[in-house]
């Protein structure tokens, strides 16, 4: 039987991670196929030692410095404190979106627990090298696999606990097709296969995991979300912008207090993601001056809202 290691550190060269103890003695080696671009020692199964997970770009640099097309594509690693290996996956690929990038680079790995059974679950996040989609990868220590395109980077992820006792993941970032806009969404916490507006992506197998998707006022990306209990959250955009929003989504103001209000807000939001959904549908069927009118429809309802 291999005695476990202790591993404290992480160093990374090229694409060479090397593990030491606490007192700084290498432990082992291991080699990607890719440059690493994230690394991390943690302990995500309660047992006490630290696993090793590294993420993976597609570019591999050479003794000289100069880069060439590796073996990885955006490969997300997970090893034990030995060493061994314990899941691997490629993330990257080609792009659902015509004209979209399929070289891609994991540039985080955040780790929750998302379907509270107190275990550390994996969300990769990699992001195309002209930084216009991304792909957020979700693996549960249960073996649970979810995967999301999204538009843009995602910056912030969040489980969001509802007060029926099932939970949200709530996410942030910016939105690169359509106009740079910063964006909230939530997303299931089970299997889903699933992309984010403006849907211009053909997708097989599709299963759907988006609950609700806003767009904020101003460019740029999102700074902070905070859980306000068990029924709202609120956001902040890099520009200072705040919005509070319910569990539904629905953008809290201070304005609507009554039912009333809140009722025909959640209707206004429903019409708009309709329009959305017959977009996509319209797509499907090569339908494009449909689909089109569909989706400006649904954005200029969001234009509205705004204002």
């Amino acid at each position: 039987m291999m005695h476990p290691f202790e591993v404290a550190t992480l160093s990374v060269d090229k694409n060479v991670v090397e593990t030491n103890d606490n007192k700084g003695s290498v432990q082992w080696r291991f080699k990607a196929g890719s440059d690493i671009s994230f690394s991390k020692a943690i302990d995500i199964d309660r047992d006490d030692r630290n696993e090793v997970v590294l993420g993976t770009g597609f570019l591999l640099t050479d003794k000289r410095g100069k880069t060439k097309n590796g073996k990885d594509n955006a490969r997300l690693y997970i090893l034990n404190e030995n060493g061994r290996l314990l899941f691997t996956t490629e993330i990257g690929m080609a792009s659902i979106y015509p004209g979209g990038s399929s070289q891609w680079m994991i540039y985080d790995v955040h780790f929750l627990d998302i379907d509270g059974d107190t275990l550390i679950d994996l969300i990769a996040l990699a992001v195309t090298d002209d930084s216009m989609d991304c792909i957020l990868f979700t693996k549960t220590q249960k073996g649970g696999i979810s995967k999301f395109w999204h538009a843009g980077k995602i910056e912030h992820t969040m489980v969001f606990n509802l007060s029926n006792e099932e939970k949200e993941l709530i996410c942030g970032g910016v939105n690169m097709r359509i106009g740079e806009k910063p964006v909230v969404f939530a997303l299931h916490t089970n299997e889903y296969n699933d992309q984010s507006p403006p849907w211009g992506g053909n997708m097989r197998n599709r299963i759907n995991g988006l609950l609700w998707y806003r767009f904020l006022p101003g460019n740029g990306t999102i700074r902070r979300i905070e859980d306000k209990g068990s029924v709202s959250i609120l956001v902040e955009t890099e520009n200072g912008i705040e919005k509070h929003y319910s569990r539904e989504g629905i953008e809290i103001l201070k304005d609507e207090a009554t039912e009333e209000m809140l009722k025909e807000r959640r209707e206004k939001y429903i019409e708009c993601f309709r329009e959305f959904e017959k977009s996509k549908r319209f797509e499907k069927e090569n339908d494009i001056e449909s689909a089109l009118l569909s989706l400006n429809n649904a954005i200029n309802m969001k234009v509205e809202d705004k204002a």
